[in-house]
């Protein structure tokens, strides 16, 4: 589990951000582009988590390149 302080949104109102957890399948592609999107959702304010049960939103990027994707 990522240790991702609380954080509040950016209208400063006090409510906690939306926790989003993320999962990447396939190519080593799909692992940096997954990264990118970690970081412009950081920076957007949100809270990761790996635990998918109470999370917001669960993200699933996959590639379409790879039968094992």
């Amino acid at each position: 589990m990522l240790d991702v302080p609380v954080q509040t949104d950016a209208a400063g109102d006090g409510k906690a951000a939306p926790k989003i957890s993320f999962v990447s399948l396939g190519c080593p592609k799909a692992l940096v582009d997954s990264e990118r999107i970690i970081t412009r959702l950081r920076a957007e304010g949100y809270e990761l988590s790996r635990e998918h049960v109470g999370s917001d939103l669960v993200i699933v990027n996959t590639c379409g390149f790879l039968d094992s994707a």
